[in-house]
This record gives C-alpha cells, sequence and structure tokens, in this order.
C-alpha cells in the first residue's frame, strides 16, 4: 500500500497541528488528534495526509458520517493513493454500506494489488454480505501475499466452517494458532469447529484454553456447556451455565440451553423457570415457548402446557411439531375435540406418527363417549378411530398392542375384527414420546 510521506508536504503553518495530531495518536488520544488534523486541513485545504489523518480518527471514534466526507476530500487531492481507498472501504464497511465498502477495496487494489490487508479487508465485507466462496478466495490470495498473517488464517477459517468444509477450518485455525498461540477467539472457534465435528472433548480443551487467556467471555463459557452437556458431564454444563450467565444475565440463549439440560436431567421445575428468565429477555422465539411447553407437560401442568404452545403457535402458526403435542396435551385433558383440531392442523404439514394416530384414535373414541352425538357422528367418530388405531398398530405394534390393553378408552373396540390380523400378545405397556423426545404417557 502506498504511503503519505515522512514529512509532510503541506504549508509550514499546517505542519505544527498535523504533529501535535500525530503525537495525540500515539497516546490514543483519537479525539484530540481529530481535532487538530482539523486545524491542519484549515491552514492547508489540499493536504491530502490530514485530511486522511483526520478520517481515520473519526471512523475510530465510531464517527462514520464525519469521516466519510474527510476521506472523499484526501482521495479528491490523491486518488492514486490505495491506502486512503483502503481506510474508506473499512469505514464504510463499519457503516454498514457494504457494496460501496467492496467498490472502494476494489478501487484499493487496482492501485496496489500485492497488498495482503486490502485482501483480508475486502474477503471480510463479502463474507459480511454472505459471498463466502468468494470471501475465501480473497483470504487465500491474502495469503499466497503474507504467509504469516495469523489473523488472515482466522478468517479463512471462519469462512471454511460456513461452508461447512470442518477439517479445512481446524487446519485454518490451528495454523493460525501456530503463529498467534495467544488468541482466545481462534480457540474459541476452534472449539466450535470441534463441536461441528462432536469432538467434544477436545472442544472443551479448546474452550478451556480461550478462557485461560479470556476468562470474563460469556459466550465462551455458553459453548463449553453445550459441549460438555454432549460429553454427559452435566454438573459441569450447568456450572458452565451458570458461569456465563453470571457474566452476562441478559443472554435469552444461555438460560435457553440452561433450561433444556435441567429438563433433560429431570428438574423440571428448574427447567421451567429457566425459559421464563429466558423468555423475559426475548418472548419472540417460539422454541422457547415450545421447550417451556413440553417441561410443563413433562411437570403434569397441562394447562399451562397449552397455553405456552398457544405462544409459541402465534409465532410460528406452521409449526407440525407444536400443534402436535398441544395436542397431545389437550388429549390429557380429555379436551378431544381441540385436541383433534390440532391433529387436524399438523397433518398437512408432516405425515402422522404412530404416536399422533394412536391419540387421534383416542380423541374420537372420547368425542363418541361425550354423549351428545347422534348415530350418524357416532358412527363417523368410530370409523375414524379404527382407521387411526390400524395406522398406529402398523407402525408399532409392539406399544399400541400394549397401550390398546391399558386404557380404558379403547375396551370396547380391542376385539373388533378390524383389528384381529393385527393383534398380539399383551405387554408391559410402554411409555410415549412428545415430538421432541420427551417421555410421556396419556392418561385417557
Amino acid at each position: 500500500m502506498s504511503k503519505p510521506p515522512a514529512t509532510p508536504d503541506c504549508s509550514p503553518a499546517a505542519q505544527a497541528p498535523y504533529l501535535r495530531g500525530k503525537a495525540a495518536i500515539a497516546r490514543g488520544d483519537y479525539a484530540a488528534a481529530a481535532a487538530a488534523f482539523g486545524e491542519a486541513v484549515e491552514c492547508d485545504a489540499g493536504f491530502a495526509d490530514a485530511w486522511g489523518d483526520r478520517a481515520n480518527c473519526l471512523a475510530r471514534l465510531d464517527q462514520f458520517d464525519a469521516a466519510l466526507p474527510c476521506y472523499d476530500r484526501a482521495i479528491a487531492i490523491a486518488p492514486e493513493r490505495a491506502d486512503l481507498w483502503y481506510n474508506r472501504g473499512t469505514a464504510l464497511d463499519g457503516m454498514g454500506e457494504r457494496e460501496q465498502a467492496l467498490a472502494s477495496f476494489q478501487r484499493a487494489l487496482q492501485h496496489d494489488p500485492h497488498n495482503a490487508p486490502i485482501w483480508n479487508n475486502f474477503g471480510i465485507t463479502l463474507f459480511r454480505l454472505d459471498h463466502w466462496e468468494a470471501a475465501l478466495a480473497s483470504y487465500d490470495r491474502a495469503l499466497e501475499l503474507d504467509r504469516l498473517a495469523a489473523n488472515i488464517w482466522h478468517n479463512r477459517g471462519v469462512v471454511l466452517r460456513k461452508l461447512d468444509r470442518q477439517m479445512d477450518a481446524l487446519s485454518s485455525y490451528d495454523r493460525s494458532l501456530e503463529l498467534r498461540p495467544a488468541s482466545p477467539a481462534t480457540w474459541y472457534q476452534r472449539g466450535i469447529v470441534l463441536d461441528n465435528l462432536k469432538r467434544f472433548s477436545e472442544a472443551v480443551a479448546s474452550y478451556d484454553r480461550a478462557l485461560e487467556l479470556r476468562p470474563h467471555a460469556a459466550n465462551i463459557w455458553h459453548n463449553r456447556g453445550i459441549a460438555l452437556g454432549h460429553t454427559k458431564q452435566f454438573a459441569d454444563a450447568i456450572a458452565s451455565y451458570e458461569q456465563a450467565i453470571r457474566l452476562n444475565p441478559n443472554d435469552p440463549d444461555t438460560w435457553y440451553y440452561r433450561g433444556r439440560l435441567l429438563r433433560q436431567q429431570g428438574d423440571l421445575r428448574g427447567a421451567v423457570a429457566s425459559y421464563g428468565r429466558a423468555l423475559r429477555l426475548n418472548e419472540t422465539d417460539p422454541d422457547l415457548w415450545f421447550d417451556r411447553g413440553n417441561a410443563l407437560f413433562a411437570a403434569c401442568q397441562l394447562k399451562a402446557a397449552v397455553e405456552s404452545y398457544n405462544h409459541a403457535l402465534a409465532l410460528a402458526p406452521e409449526r407440525a411439531d407444536i400443534l402436535k403435542n398441544r395436542g397431545l396435551a389437550l388429549t390429557r385433558l380429555l379436551q378431544p375435540e381441540a385436541a383433534l383440531k390440532s391433529y387436524h392442523d399438523a397433518a398437512p404439514l408432516a405425515p402422522d406418527t404412530p404416536l399422533l394416530a394412536y391419540c387421534r384414535a383416542a380423541c374420537h373414541l372420547l368425542r363418541l363417549q361425550a354423549g351428545e352425538c347422534s348415530d350418524w357422528e357416532r358412527q363417523g367418530h368410530l370409523n375414524r378411530a379404527m382407521q387411526f388405531l390400524q395406522v398406529a398398530l402398523q407402525g408399532d405394534r409392539d406399544r399400541y398392542v400394549a397401550l390398546l390393553e391399558k386404557h380404558n378408552v379403547f375396551a370396547n373396540i380391542r376385539h373388533r375384527p378390524e383389528l384381529e390380523p393385527l393383534a398380539l400378545p399383551n405387554l408391559e405397556a410402554k411409555e410415549l414420546e412428545l415430538e421432541d423426545g420427551m417421555e410421556m404417557l396419556p392418561s385417557f
């Protein structure tokens, strides 16, 4: 990249404030530096270095709107300066104006095509625009020019992970760490790749290295909790989530994952409370409402479960899993008509499982027992019950023959001739499963 001259090419009056600005940069006082460079350009409006340095200081202060006109003034004076186009592109990226940033980086590369930092930043902006293959090509070009740039190897690992080239990403992170072993961000990203590769113990070790360098990073503690859960170190996983929460109590995801692990461990009260904390921070995530409903269901708080499922459906009305579990809860509440409506709404979205067919059969029989049905309606419910029960038995005969014997709602149809070809000896009843694998047993 072309560099400004060591001795500023400006009027004598501009030199003193310009040098004062440089001294302010050296001590990290960007506001004072920007003011000094402003004085310099007042003395010499054609002083490109002062315009560029003022722009850089304003960008450091996140004052991008003020920085951009300064870059434009500098470029109008020295359009061949790659560093000005490069810094302008970086500022535009910071403003979120990424297409303009790409154009600015391209102008920089026209003037200095062999500059690794420009190719790197060009790749970062392409990555942020989800142009992952192009970003990878840009990082590879940067590395052709500078094989020892740890940050570029890191960035290359990030885009390879997004491209689901996990082993290549791991190699890139490992190369970055050879060059810069004290990078907590790279150890953290490496842990994510190892998680994706299901090498969970290695992921924990990578997160631990990251935490040695950055012990107050809540996101690292969070991901460490996920990996520990996969290795069945549940107490350590909960402790990791709780450390993440101490560092950042306002992250709904950590409360959510903590709730999932507590539910998996059978602590339903703790799980419901954790989901509740997550929902106070984010009421618009249907998964939070859905998982809270499942925990309430497992705790036999069925009315509260239905309310939670209703919240989830208001946010995601075409989620078959939510509709089905809502139907299961309504079935347990002996509200067959509402349950059938929930199952019916789910049917076009996902095929019936044997469990759902069994529960739909039960609901039709419960409607039949309601007493207010006409003979025609009773026969219709009976026919539908038989159809769904046969689907369930064809899907898993052992389980549903056992449940057929267990549940009284089926007492009047157990020995109907339609079921004889499917009949098996009575077996010990098994539990049924919610859509997410949560064990439950409807009682009819």
